[in-house]
């Protein structure tokens, strides 16, 4: 046991992230493993996939000011997530699925 009183598998979190669109084509994969420390949220694991897959991957999931993009769709274990739930705290076996809106005509 560790000394905060914690299991070691409660060290950190890995979840599975499905990508699709210009999510898969910036990350170069359809599939992802993530360990995150702790107790990651939805915002940490988005902010880690911006930072590891580069420019074209943050510009498809942000805006300018930061804020997640209108289009970017988050699904977590097949339910979508709203902007206001990006703090969620997300478990290990967690499936989160990132796609893009389509319009046109």
């Amino acid at each position: 046991m560790a000394l905060s009183g914690r299991d070691e598998s409660e060290a950190e979190v890995e979840v599975h992230v499905d990508l699709y669109g210009s999510f898969r084509e910036a990350a170069k994969t359809s599939r992802l493993s993530v360990k995150l420390p702790g107790v990651g949220t939805v915002r940490e694991l988005l902010q880690r996939l911006a930072a590891g897959y580069g420019p074209s991957f943050q510009a498809a999931l942000f805006q300018d000011d930061g804020e997640l993009k209108h289009d970017a769709v988050l699904l977590l274990n097949q339910a979508v997530l709203t902007m206001r739930e990006l703090d969620r705290a997300l478990r290990t076996g967690d499936r989160v699925t990132l796609y893009q809106t389509i319009s046109g005509g």
